[in-house]
């Protein structure tokens, strides 16, 4: 009998060891969503994902056929699913997020400078501007900027991913037209012929950071010219902090895998015949 007590006793110590797997209750995840503002973002960004689409397809003109725009319909519908893009996100959150980590980030983004912010950054999904009308209109603000404030947006744009994220979403989605277009055609696509293709694009991600760098500097100057040195310095404070950093990486790992997944079946369910060109 002792030494059945050693045992379970044993058993309890490593137990003990092991670290508590990183999860949080589904209602907990639906709130960090909607108060970081990132559901507002996934409730716009498959109908830009799909608009982009046709216009690269170009679906409205005479060259294509009612039955191909149909199929082309229904693919980008399909494929760019806000509901599914939407668990799959929160799944993401949910597993990649312990109770502390989600307390920290609740309390932060109920606060007064938190609800602002994402107020702000919201309030911008709807711009249907270029980027290009958005850096010109944006020059002299950025020209006149101090030092200090250019640098907290540097840090602030940096802390957040944005740039890697909107790389991440050029390289993937092409990565995973291709890779679903070849499985449409019964293709068989290895690990090396898929290391070989993102290598290939991965060629193209300083020229795409520089560019989405000023694009970034810009949005950022614009949507947060109301704030004060010091709130955009808490901020930085937040996001450069262990809870802010985690979550922004977590949310852009969840963005790169739902937006590769999609791009894959976006590809397999593309027409084949006579297929539009991006």
């Amino acid at each position: 009998m002792r030494s059945i007590r050693y045992i379970c006793l044993a058993f309890l110590l490593c137990l003990r060891a092991i670290p508590a797997q990183a999860e949080i209750a589904h209602e907990t995840a639906t709130r960090l969503l909607a108060v970081s503002g990132m559901a507002a973002v996934l409730q716009r960004l498959p109908a830009q994902m799909r608009d982009g689409f046709r216009k690269g397809f170009d679906v409205n003109s005479e060259s294509t056929s009612p039955g191909q725009r149909a199929q082309i319909e229904a693919a980008l519908e399909g494929a760019y699913s806000t509901d599914r893009m939407q668990a799959s996100v929160l799944d993401r959150v949910r597993r990649g997020l312990d109770h502390d980590q989600a307390e920290a980030l609740l309390r932060w983004y109920h606060g007064a400078l938190g609800t602002e912010i994402t107020r702000l950054e919201t309030a911008g999904l709807g711009d249907e501007r270029t980027g290009e009308q958005i850096i010109a209109e944006n020059s002299a603000r950025i020209a006149d900027m101090s030092p200090r404030r250019r640098a907290l947006l540097a840090r602030a744009i940096a802390a957040s991913r944005a740039i890697q994220m909107a790389e991440n979403l050029v390289i993937n989605t092409t990565l995973g037209l291709e890779h679903g277009t070849r499985a449409a055609r019964g293709q068989e696509t290895g690990p090396d012929e898929l290391t070989q293709l993102r290598s290939r694009l991965e060629t193209s991600r300083p020229a795409l950071g520089e560019a989405f760098l000023s694009l970034s500097m810009a949005i950022s100057a614009e949507a947060y010219r109301a704030l004060s040195i010091e709130q955009l310095a808490a901020y930085v404070d937040f996001l450069e902090s262990p809870a802010g950093s985690h979550f922004h990486e977590i949310g852009v790992a969840a963005l790169d895998t739902v937006l590769l997944d999609a791009a894959r079946l976006l590809g397999r369910l593309l027409p084949l015949t006579d297929r539009p060109s991006i």
